[in-house]
């Protein structure tokens, strides 16, 4: 971990323009036992040009007797002052069951001139005995002001190691958010949709469905630091459990 925190040392003391740093620390608890898990994040950006930016990432897991590390990279690309293409890849560390051991992202976000801007994420990750592939496509709307509404639909595919069919995957959500800019804003959403399993049990091969709620809140101390809180409640039918997640984003642009 000292080599990752020196390396973004250096990646950031080398980068030409602006740069920004996200921390999120997520803590998980299970409803129905006395088990709690954590996720911590890394990811800084860099700004190397008006069309080109670029940053690392990192992350640390503790889940069920698990711990897992994974690192990436990421590139963002802006042909236009309108469009921003992104690409992702993330490999885990060592032997991982929770997070994927490949993940490849392909994002392509559009703002439009009448208060809509729409995204699409491509998403390839491979797990120990899973692998999902996924398209996601939203759009941000913003025809009354400071009010943004984004609804997005998920689908795609999971196939398992042990099984020759391939199982079909899918998420809806709904996302809305009051905000002041530079100052704060409040958001609400909700996602209904069936997953694969790995992603949130470890080694597993079946699907399950997923309902989950949340609110947010974010308020910024300076216009280079913000602060965001979310809580969200999931529910897994299948194993009659429910996931009590709250996380803190903290980001800081200098």
């Amino acid at each position: 971990m000292r080599r990752l925190i020196s390396f973004f040392v250096l990646f950031l003391s080398t980068s030409l323009f602006a740069h920004e740093v996200r921390l999120t620390n997520q803590h998980l608890k299970l409803n129905r036992q006395q088990q709690s898990a954590w996720q911590s994040d890394v990811r800084a950006k860099a700004t190397f040009s008006e069309k080109l930016e670029a940053g690392l990432s990192a992350t640390y897991l503790e889940r069920f007797d698990l711990f897992e590390k994974r690192a990436g990279v990421f590139a963002l690309y802006s042909p236009s002052e309108l469009l921003t293409i992104e690409a992702q890849y993330i490999k885990g560390i060592d032997e991982v069951e929770i997070l994927p051991q490949h993940h490849y992202q392909l994002t392509a976000y559009h703002a439009l001139e009448m208060g809509m801007s729409p995204f699409v994420t491509y998403a390839n990750r491979l797990f120990s005995v899973t692998h999902v592939q996924s398209l996601n496509a939203g759009v941000e709307i913003e025809k009354i002001q400071n009010i943004i509404i984004i609804p997005q639909i998920m689908i795609g595919q999971a196939r398992f190691n042990n099984a020759a069919e391939i199982e079909q995957i899918y998420n809806l959500g709904l996302k809305a958010i009051y905000y002041q800019e530079n100052k704060y804003s409040f958001s609400l959403y909700g996602f209904k949709g069936t997953e694969a399993s790995q992603g949130v049990f470890g080694k597993s091969n079946t699907l399950i469905n997923t309902l989950t709620g949340g609110a947010g809140v974010g308020y910024y101390f300076t216009s280079d630091i913000k602060t965001e809180f979310l809580f969200d409640y999931t529910d897994y039918d299948e194993i009659n459990n429910q996931f009590l997640t709250s996380t803190l984003n903290l980001v800081w642009t200098f």
